[in-house]
């Protein structure tokens, strides 16, 4: 196991370096093992108050995700109503220029979370297609926000 994580870590820095805009994607996709380093600038939000966390865990047999928010001093763990397979296309990435969360799952859809009054309120993109969709997620499923 620890062989197959080294070569997925060396597999996704070269992604890293190579193929993302502002590196501020994870891309999970048929079973890969989910790298999570806390200290990535791939987590983390344009003002840098924030970093999200996908966490995996096993639910009823099924490799699957939760995601959370936290804010970068490491205090203050918010988990959000979200869990989603990890079989499927899953992009998770802060929009454009606002710390706006945004995940697109190919098994349950593509929602967002804005903090306001203290909590991270989730929308779902299905309800509002009017909202400023990141440009990172309109290039890499573009037909999905149609």
């Amino acid at each position: 196991m620890q062989i197959k994580n080294r070569i997925i870590l060396i597999l996704f820095s070269v992604i890293i370096l190579f193929g993302c805009v502002r590196a501020e994607l994870i891309k999970t996709t048929n079973q890969k093992e989910l790298l999570n380093d806390l200290s990535s600038d791939l987590l983390i939000s344009p003002s840098g108050k924030y970093k999200f966390v996908l966490q995996e865990f096993d639910n009823n047999g099924i490799k699957s995700y939760t995601l959370r928010i936290i804010k970068n001093d490491n205090k203050d763990l918010t988990e959000l109503d979200i869990i989603f397979r990890a079989r499927d296309n899953n992009y998770v990435c802060w929009a454009d220029n606002d710390d706006i969360l945004w995940c697109y799952s190919g098994d349950i859809g593509s929602y967002y979370w804005i903090y306001d009054n203290n909590m991270w309120n989730k929308k779902s993109y299905a309800e509002d297609k009017n909202v400023k969709v990141p440009k990172l997620l309109l290039d890499l499923r573009p037909d999905a926000f149609k």
